[in-house]
């Protein structure tokens, strides 16, 4: 048997630990391009409720202008493919300043008018569920 002293090739360590080497680097942009995929998804949950909280924040204030301010007023809904429920209720009520009558002449002082309320949206889509917290103003008869 003739082996030669100058034999060209890889040895099976250099084979092992190229493949190790390998392996690790596709693993890591594996787990890279998933997180990207993740985020991905998060950011376009994201950028569509802040399309809709709005809209819903708009059609909260015109239902509290209309409900009845002793009582907590809830509604839920679907709106493209989310299904909502809201919370209300007054933390605050104030009457607007006095008003100065010239045939009397004094200040005349009204009924409690504006209304500030604690409002609690529930955003909710398949396994995605966002909250939101934020406060209305309302008014009545002025």
């Amino acid at each position: 048997m003739n082996i030669k002293a100058n034999a060209r090739g890889f040895t099976l360590i250099e084979v092992l630990i190229a493949a190790m080497i390998l392996f690790t680097v596709v693993a890591t942009v594996s787990q890279v391009y998933q997180a990207a995929a993740t985020s991905s998804i998060k950011a376009s949950r994201s950028v569509e409720l802040s399309g809709l909280v709005p809209l819903l924040a708009d059609t909260i204030q015109f239902n509290l202008q209309q409900a009845d301010t002793a009582q907590t007023v809830t509604q839920q809904g679907i709106i493209n493919d989310y299904q909502f429920s809201w919370t209300a209720t007054v933390t605050n009520k104030a009457p607007p300043p006095p008003r100065y009558e010239f045939e009397s002449e004094r200040f005349v002082t009204q009924d409690d008018k504006f209304y500030l309320w604690q409002v609690q949206l529930e955003l909710l889509k398949g396994d995605y569920q966002q909250q939101y917290e934020f406060t209305a103003l309302s008014w009545q008869g002025l």
